[in-house]
């Protein structure tokens, strides 16, 4: 049952059809008492009862107003059944002490009430009128066990017939109510059946989209993968040819293009590594080989590797270690390597003129529960260049991205560093953050699970 005050009909799909499903029998049910009520009220008027003309014409008019309520709302509202369920109760409260008590016919009513406040309101109402029918049958069992109860105001005369029409009220209360729940209980069914072959065509829909998509994830891989082996292999020929010309006596304008030629080389090598690297990690197919290395070869290989970088832009490169780097530890320290590598590279693309501090040190985690420990290594890049909007900071792992996509940007690059870096941490079962500096720039923090020998 609906517990809340009102129910918006435009809500989702199976919402809405339960919703209809309450309206449609509320209505339904409301009219049976509508008309039961024209019934007893005419009766009354009949007999020239004050008491029952007064109370069931009231009854007649409330429920009419919560009809024409409910029927002008928009929404499926519940007032309409409470204010109608307590009203009949009070009519079917006369109806029993002002025939005679628990002892005659007019005791059927009572196991009507609870019934009809179920089917309204729901259970816990139907626990409510179910004590109450209960509460009023003691009383008025009481009465009449003591000779207390009152007498039967209805004429004589009447009685009969009167027996005859409350026991006709009962059972078509009873059958009417359970008909126009089921009537609509079957028409919610119906409706579901139809949502639920929606809801499967639109699966199958989805399925058929994701599979698509895997399908074109997996021909872009072998798309990524085919070209960086196709580029890198006229490459290697294009870099051997020029350390032979490198080896050879040549004019100064031919050592000139031959060092321009092995810079643009090494540059686009890199970047075939790095859409290599990128491809082999995205699609899964990148595995971790440990391998023990001291901390400070690593990190003296890498300034190596900036060594005109950093130079170019009027740029300091510096390492800090907080008594890490004599240390030998275990892991893949080519892909360790590729991933600080992309950060610096970040940093110093982005920075001119300015700093890029890496510090490097070891913290040691310990799981409580299993009372293990390991290291972790933790590196941080800062850097104090342009620094990154926070409307970019959530796509700046995203491969292909970088904070300034127009064709007209300063900076070059195809979007993979930062993206094979995060890759990276994640293979090892690490993670990678970004953080803005106070004053200028951004830090890059990569924490790193290894082994210390």
């Amino acid at each position: 049952m609906i517990k809340n005050d009102q129910v918006d009909l435009n809500t989702a799909p199976l919402a809405r059809i339960f919703a209809l499903k309450q309206r449609q029998y509320t209505l339904a049910i409301l009219g049976l008492m509508f008309v039961v009520s024209i019934v007893v009220t005419v009766v009354a008027f009949i007999q020239g009862i004050f008491i029952r003309q007064i109370i069931n014409s009231s009854v007649l008019v409330i429920t009419a107003v919560c009809i024409v309520a409910l029927l002008r709302s928009q929404i499926h509202i519940v007032w309409p059944s409470y204010v109608t369920v307590i009203f009949f109760h009070l009519m079917a409260t006369n109806g029993l002490f002002s025939n005679g008590g628990i002892s005659t016919y007019a005791a059927s009513i009572l196991p009507v009430l609870p019934i009809i406040s179920a089917l309204l309101l729901g259970k816990r109402a139907a626990y409510v009128s179910f004590l109450y029918a209960l509460l009023v049958a003691t009383i008025s069992g009481g009465l009449w066990i003591y000779g207390m109860h009152p007498e039967n105001i209805t004429p004589l005369e009447d009685q009969p017939l009167f027996a005859l029409l409350v026991l006709f009220i009962t059972i078509t209360c009873a059958f009417g109510a359970f008909y126009d729940f089921m009537a609509a209980t079957t028409r919610s069914e119906e409706q579901i059946k139809q949502y639920s072959i929606m809801l499967e065509d639109e699966v199958d829909r989805r399925l058929k989209a994701e599979q698509q998509v895997k399908n074109a994830m997996n021909a872009k891989s072998r798309f990524l993968s085919t070209i960086s082996h196709e580029l890198r292999t006229p490459l290697n020929s294009i870099i051997g040819f020029n350390n032979r010309l490198i080896n050879q006596e040549l004019t100064e304008r031919g050592n000139a293009c031959t060092e321009q030629i092995r810079i643009s080389s090494d540059v686009l090598l890199n970047k075939i590594d790095d859409l290599l690297a990128f491809t082999e990690i995205s699609f899964g197919k990148s595995q971790i080989n440990k391998k023990t290395f001291v901390i400070n070869d690593l990190f003296l290989a890498l300034k190596n590797e900036f060594s005109e970088r950093y130079i170019d832009n009027n740029n300091n490169l510096s390492f800090q270690f907080d008594g890490v780097e004599c240390e030998t530890c275990d892991g893949d320290v080519k892909k360790i390597q590729r991933a600080i590598h992309n950060l610096i590279d970040n940093g110093l693309k982005y920075t001119k003129n300015g700093e890029v501090i890496v510090t490097v040190k070891c913290i040691r985690d310990t799981d409580v529960g299993n009372d293990i420990a390991t290291n972790r290594l933790i590196i941080n890049v800062k850097d104090n260049g342009m620094g990154i909007p926070k409307a970019k900071m959530e796509q700046l792992f995203d491969a292909f991205t970088q904070v300034d996509m127009s064709t007209s940007r300063s900076y070059e690059g195809i979007g993979l560093g930062l993206a094979s870096s995060y890759h990276l941490a994640c293979l090892f079962g690490g993670s990678l953050e970004v953080k803005p500096n106070l004053d200028k720039g951004t830090t890059f923090v990569l924490s790193i699970p290894i082994t210390i020998n």
